[in-house]
């Protein structure tokens, strides 16, 4: 069985599953690895708009490290890292951090430890309101060092501090009103709903825009203010001129829906 299934969806919608439901889709080693190549593929892929990341069930979406495989101290053992080499997390987070298109984390159940990064390492997140978030290694003598790469991003500081150290999860909706979800849901049966109240206006808006923008964005994170307007002015006046914006512009003026030439 394989532990991660892909799945185009209209020929532009791309679903990654993490398929490990009796192990709560815990993170091992080759479910890293297989994440890993399937976004570095999607990234070269022209006709995907957008990536949905979900799990396989309705009880987690992913648990985090496989502790088992830790505890046994197996080959396998996600929490090691080899000398020299970058963390096979680490390496899906700069690989994902390419992707030009928008990643959704489809949450349908528990996030947690390595699975909270997930959800925080994606660009936009629905959840179910089921799910518990958070990051719960203090627990086991360990600290969520690498996923601490997004959670700063995302986490209000003191949020950030008490969870990390106590150990202790949100609901989903302490994590909504923490700025981590874009919309909670009732039941699991009702993410797609959701899901594709976020879909529509990404497939109906420029395909360019949206991959332009979105490397701008990243690059920004870490601009001084003057740097991100100097970097702005350079961003739109090239997107001013792409086939997307003529075109985009022309079907304002003519009171019609754009045909995206996708360049």
């Amino acid at each position: 069985m394989k532990n991660l299934v892909t799945e185009k969806k209209d020929n532009a919608v791309v679903w990654l599953t993490i398929n490990r439901p009796d192990a709560m889709n815990a993170l091992d080693l080759g479910t890293l690895a297989e994440l890993t190549a399937a976004f570095k593929e999607l990234a070269r892929d022209d006709a995907v708009r957008a990536i949905v990341l979900t799990g396989a069930g309705d009880r987690a979406f992913c648990a985090g490290g496989d502790i088992k495989a830790g505890a046994k101290g197996e080959a396998d053992n996600p929490y090691q890292i080899r000398a020299g080499d970058d963390h096979p997390l680490v390496e899906l987070f700069k690989v994902v951090s390419q992707v030009s298109v928008p990643v959704i984390a489809r949450i349908n159940g528990h996030a947690l430890g390595g699975g909270f990064g997930l959800a925080c390492m994606a660009d936009m997140a629905i959840c179910s309101r089921n799910a518990k978030l958070g990051s719960p290694e203090a627990k086991i003598g360990l600290f969520p060092m690498i996923i601490l790469a997004h959670m700063l991003r995302l986490v209000p500081q003191r949020k950030l501090y008490e969870m990390a150290i106590t150990g202790r999860s949100w609901s989903a909706d302490e994590a909504y009103e923490n700025g981590i979800l874009n919309a909670v849901v009732d039941a699991v049966d009702d993410l797609d709903a959701a899901l594709n109240d976020l879909l529509k206006p990404i497939l109906q808006n420029s395909p360019t825009a949206i991959r332009v923008g979105k490397r701008a964005l990243a690059a920004m994170e870490s601009m001084n203010f003057e740097q991100r307007l100097s970097h702005a002015q350079v961003v739109i006046d090239s997107l001013s001129k792409t086939e997307d914006a003529k075109e985009g512009l022309a079907a304002f003026a003519e009171k019609r829906k754009p045909l995206w030439p996708g360049k």
